[in-house]
């Protein structure tokens, strides 16, 4: 066990950093612009505060063989990983997973969200999977190649759906939003299902879907707080 911050910045001759036998991180473990950096080794990791990755352009991998299960905050940003194989974490605060242009896949079993996940302007390829997230405060998907959330029912905040790649949308168990709901700047998206949606308590703006003619996956929807903002291509 570590108590405390586990810190390497601006170190460019550092190729690995490693911990053969430690479980348990108090901290943060904090990355930044390690330009040479390919190895990050915790074996046996499994709870840790805070991981804070930044400017790790030869990072591919992350060696977190147990899984980390337990974080309250994840960001990793601007590396070359492939995947967050590694990262299984079952609740967070907040989750941001932004600018990994060659990441292909982004799956855990996630259940709650409490302040905010924003997965953004990655490998516009990249397949989103979060089978387990029931609820969450807001959540922003922004340049996915797919985005599936089968369990997920309540948002306390806002879903943003900005500029992706997917052709389908469905959210089937969604039943309340509690800000806004976004889906601007699709422009594959012809098929989108709120199948259980019945009420919006700020703004529900669906906008710039060139591929989407028809606006009809709100059968159930009842109460709009906000503005209701819908334009592009569509005849319904």
């Amino acid at each position: 066990m570590l108590n405390g911050n586990l810190v390497a910045n601006g170190n460019a001759n550092m190729k690995r950093i490693s911990a053969s036998d430690l479980e348990q991180l108090n901290g943060e473990m904090n990355l930044k612009e390690l330009t040479r950096l390919v190895g990050v080794d915790f074996p046996k990791l499994k709870k840790i505060d805070s991981i804070k990755w930044e400017s790790l352009p030869n990072l591919q991998t992350i060696g977190f063989t147990a899984s980390v299960e337990q974080a309250k905050k994840v960001d990793i940003q601007n590396t070359a990983v492939r995947s967050l194989s590694g990262i299984n974490i079952q609740q967070a605060q907040t989750v941001k997973i932004a600018n990994n242009q060659y990441i292909n896949e982004i799956s855990m079993q996630l259940g709650n969200v409490s302040t905010a996940l924003d997965f953004s302007d990655n490998n516009k390829a990249v397949k989103v999977d979060l089978p387990n997230l029931i609820w969450a405060a807001n959540l922003t998907f922004r340049f996915c190649g797919s985005v599936s959330l089968p369990s997920l029912a309540k948002l306390n905040g806002s879903l943003g759906l900005i500029n992706n790649g997917f052709e389908s949308f469905s959210a089937p168990n969604l039943t309340e939003v509690g800000e806004a709901l976004a889906i601007v700047g699709n422009e594959q998206l012809n098929n989108l299902t709120f199948p259980l949606l019945e009420k919006i308590t700020d703004n529900l703006q669906i906008a710039n879907n060139s591929k989407l003619g028809e606006v009809k996956g709100f059968p159930k929807l009842e109460s709009i707080g906000g503005a209701f903002d819908v334009s592009g291509n569509m005849s319904s």
